[in-house]
């Protein structure tokens, strides 16, 4: 602020200085035009040209202007930029109390031959610092990642779910009632033309980590996933599926797999992976539902198994 003040000063200075100049002639001037007179031959002498070095002066002095102001608007960049570093670091600081939310990501879905109902509920939080998610229960056992929790139902069961966000802040709480619901069986598969592969499109929500087939824009099946990890994300876009694998060992990775569907170049939908005895790898099974392959679209076996043998190829995915 000051250093602005002063160039303003300078400004009015200048051109003061230049106004006084045009109009008044020093005093000195005159003495110095009689003295150039010779008494010897009488010769007036010219004086001596005085506006270049004045105009040399005001070029200089100009020059020093612009010189300050490219320098005073550096200095307004940099305050600026402090300011804003300053109110990021406040905001940063600013302690703010918990919110939360919860919402249900996938489900209902079945397993142990119809006998489980089971569904996977996301808490969404905000607060400062980041608050700490506590679900009631979890039947996953926290595999699923601190934000996402398994509720499993029997037949007939209703179950609440309860999730605490905390922080220095203060806490807060939200709550689902789940229950279970029967499987829809009024839409037969036998309803569905299952030759012509435009009828149907498959989605993958690698944010929920599910995989969703519709036929003529309607849902007809819905399938917990695994998709790339972050190391080795799964491509996101348009495709159409090409080729069919029934079994394929990786060596490279040490597994293998059943049921493989080519979407595009080395990205397939398959089975979570089995050991080189024939079995499943119960580490990697437990990952459904969060990113765990190497970009491939993971599935459970009876899930692999039908998009394998239900759907025909030229099938559209979609990914995002």
């Amino acid at each position: 602020m000051i250093k602005k003040f002063l160039f303003v000063f300078l400004i009015i200075f200048v051109l003061f200085s230049f106004s006084c100049s045009a109009v008044m002639e020093p005093e000195n001037s005159v003495e110095k035009k009689e003295k150039n007179i010779s008494q010897d031959n009488n010769i007036v002498k010219e004086p001596e040209n005085k506006e270049e070095p004045i105009e040399e002066d005001k070029n200089n002095i100009l020059e020093k202007i612009g010189e300050l102001n490219t320098e005073n608007n550096e200095i307004d960049i940099e305050e600026e930029a402090v300011e804003n570093a300053e109110a990021d670091k406040e905001k940063e600081n600013k302690i703010e109390a918990p919110t939360i939310s919860l919402e249900i990501i996938y489900g209902p879905s079945y397993a142990q031959g119809g006998n489980i109902c089971f569904y996977r509920i996301k808490a969404d939080v905000e607060g400062n610092p980041a608050p700490e998610i506590i679900f009631s229960s979890d039947d996953s056992n926290g595999n699923l990642g601190k934000d996402i929790a398994q509720v499993n139902l029997k037949k007939g069961e209703k179950k609440e779910i309860e999730a605490r966000a905390v922080n220095e802040a203060g806490e807060t709480r939200s709550s689902l009632v789940l229950e279970w619901k029967d499987q829809d069986t009024n839409k037969t598969e036998e309803a569905i033309d299952y030759s012509n592969s435009s009828n149907f499109n498959i989605s993958v929500s690698l944010e929920d980590q599910v995989v969703r087939v519709y036929h003529k824009e309607e849902l007809i099946k819905e399938m917990i996933c695994s998709g790339g990890t972050i190391e080795d994300p799964t491509p996101t876009g348009t495709f159409k599926t090409n080729e069919k694998i029934y079994y394929c060992w990786l060596p490279k990775y040490s597994v293998g797999a059943y049921y493989y569907i080519r979407f595009y170049g080395s990205y397939l939908f398959h089975s979570v992976p089995f050991d080189e005895n024939g079995n499943i790898i119960q580490e990697e099974f437990q990952k459904l539902g969060s990113p765990a392959s190497h970009g491939c679209i993971r599935l459970k076996v009876d899930d692999a198994k039908w998009l394998y043998e239900t759907l025909p190829l030229g099938v559209e995915v979609n990914i995002f």
